[in-house]
C-alpha cells in the first residue's frame, strides 16, 4: 500500500512539474511575442494616413463654417436697401427663406474631392529649393530646426502618381470624401479639392511633416505645411505654417 501511494505521488508530481514547465514556456513565448509586436502599441498600422487625416481636418475645419458659407451663397442676391419702404417686409421674407434653405444645407452632405496624385513640393513651393538652417528659422520661426531634414526629404522626393487610397482617409467632421476623378458639377454642395504631398518621416518615426493644399474655387484656397511629433504612441500636430492664401 505504501509503495502504491509513493508511486501515485511521484506520478502526480511529475505531471505537476511538467505543467509548471509548460506554463513557464508559454509565458516566455507570450512575453517574446509582446516584445516583437508591441502588445501595448496603440499606433495605427499606417502612420501616413493617421497624419493625413489630422491634416485634412485642420485645413478644412469644422463643416458648420462651410454650411454657413453655402447659405450665404444662396441668399447673396437678396438685398433690399434699409431706407426703402419694403425693407421690413423684405427682411421677414428673407429670414423665412433663410430658415428653409438652412434646413436643407444643414442636412446635406458636403463633398470634398481628394486628389490621388501627390503634390510635387519642389515645383509648387520653389522657396524650399534653397532652404538652409538660417532661412528655415526665418521661414518657420516657431518650428524646431530638427524638422529641416524632413523639409529637405519632402522637397527631394521623387513623386509617383495615383498613390493615395481615398478609402483609407477619414474625417471627424461631416464631409463626404470622393476622388477628384468622380467630380460631379451637378452636386450642389461641392466644397473643394484637397491635395497632399509625400509624408516625410525621420528614421525613428517620431517626427513628420506634410504639405497640404485646399482649393475652394478659382481665387479661393490655401496651402499649409504641417509638423507632427509622436508622443505617448500618438501623432500630435505641433506646428503649422501657411505657405500661401488666396
Amino acid at each position: 500500500m505504501a509503495k502504491m501511494r509513493t508511486k501515485l505521488l511521484n506520478c502526480l508530481w511529475s505531471k505537476l512539474h511538467w505543467n509548471q514547465k509548460t506554463i513557464r514556456y508559454l509565458a516566455f513565448i507570450t512575453f517574446i511575442s509582446c516584445i516583437t509586436i508591441d502588445c501595448k502599441n496603440t499606433m495605427p498600422d499606417n502612420d501616413e494616413y493617421a497624419i493625413m487625416n489630422i491634416a485634412f481636418d485642420n485645413i478644412m475645419g469644422h463643416d458648420s463654417a462651410w454650411r454657413e458659407l453655402q447659405l450665404l451663397k444662396y441668399l447673396g442676391h437678396f438685398y433690399t436697401p434699409e431706407d426703402s419702404a419694403n425693407y421690413a417686409n423684405e427682411t421677414k421674407n428673407i429670414q423665412r427663406l433663410r430658415d428653409s434653405i438652412k434646413q436643407i444645407v444643414d442636412t446635406s452632405r458636403l463633398y470634398v474631392y481628394i486628389n490621388d496624385t501627390l503634390i510635387d513640393v519642389k515645383k509648387d513651393l520653389i522657396q524650399l529649393n534653397s532652404i538652409t538652417k538660417d532661412s528655415f528659422a526665418l521661414s518657420f520661426p516657431k518650428i524646431d530646426t530638427s524638422f529641416l531634414p524632413l523639409i529637405h526629404s519632402l522637397r527631394d522626393f521623387q513623386y509617383p502618381k495615383n498613390v493615395i487610397k481615398i478609402s483609407d482617409l477619414s474625417t471627424t467632421y461631416n464631409y463626404k470624401l470622393e476622388s477628384v476623378r468622380k467630380y460631379d458639377r451637378n452636386i450642389k454642395f461641392n466644397i473643394g479639392q484637397v491635395s497632399f504631398s509625400h509624408l516625410s518621416l525621420n528614421s525613428l518615426k517620431t517626427k513628420a511633416c506634410i504639405y497640404v493644399e485646399m482649393i475652394c474655387g478659382g481665387t479661393c484656397g490655401h496651402g499649409k505645411m504641417y509638423f507632427f511629433e509622436r508622443k505617448n504612441r500618438k501623432w500630435l500636430l505641433v506646428g503649422e505654417k501657411s505657405m500661401w492664401v488666396h
